[in-house]
């Protein structure tokens, strides 16, 4: 028997053919979608998971170190569908640039930080805010944000930062949607929502 664990938000996907050895389902939004594989005879039962993301068209898949600048640029036209999904966790050395309306999706566990040698420029507007989510639409579902640049430039504006928290956002460091270490950050207009621990943390 074949069963959705759990769903993106705003799927409708269904199983086909549930109970057979070959089983297939069309994503209908893009994320995560948990698969749960139960099978039983006459010995007992036993399960097991998977997890399969879905990648809507267009969506750029981004992780690793970057020393020279990052620029975010807003790359698809629907305005609900990801630019980037971010499939592991994301260092910034240099100056990373988030363009009004970029939305990023966060795949489980992993975290976004800006260095003590980079900058953050991550400036929407009111009618194009960015926003940063997690892949699935679950409290605690990645792991954050960290700046640790006590640049003067250093800004967020109409940033929404939501569904993070998945653990420590470092080593002694508290459950965040975003984590200022050492340093500095200018925030007007934004907002930290589902997190599983604070919205906002700032250390020295």
């Amino acid at each position: 028997l074949w069963s959705f664990a759990a769903l993106p938000a705003g799927s409708n996907a269904t199983i086909n053919n549930a109970s057979s050895a070959t089983a297939t389902f069309t994503p209908d939004v893009a994320g995560d979608y948990l698969i749960n594989l139960t099978i039983s005879n006459s010995l007992g039962e036993s399960s097991d998971g998977l997890m399969v993301t879905a990648t809507a068209a267009g969506t750029m898949e981004i992780s690793g170190n970057y020393s020279d600048d990052l620029h975010l640029m807003n790359i698809v036209e629907d305005p609900d569908v990801p630019d980037y999904l971010v499939t592991g966790d994301i260092t910034v050395s240099a100056r990373l640039i988030i363009d009004p309306g970029v939305r990023i999706a966060v795949m489980s566990g992993n975290r976004i930080r800006v260095t003590s040698n980079g900058v953050l420029d991550a400036v929407g507007t009111e009618d194009e805010p960015i926003i940063i989510t997690g892949s699935s639409a679950l409290p605690g579902y990645w792991r954050g944000f960290l700046i640790e640049s006590n640049n003067l430039e250093n800004e967020i504006n109409h940033l929404h930062i939501s569904h993070a928290g998945s653990s420590t956002i470092s080593s002694g460091r508290p459950r965040t949607g975003m984590h200022v270490e050492s340093g500095r950050l200018n925030i007007s207009n934004s907002s930290f929502t589902n997190i599983d621990g604070y919205g906002l943390t700032v250390r020295s």
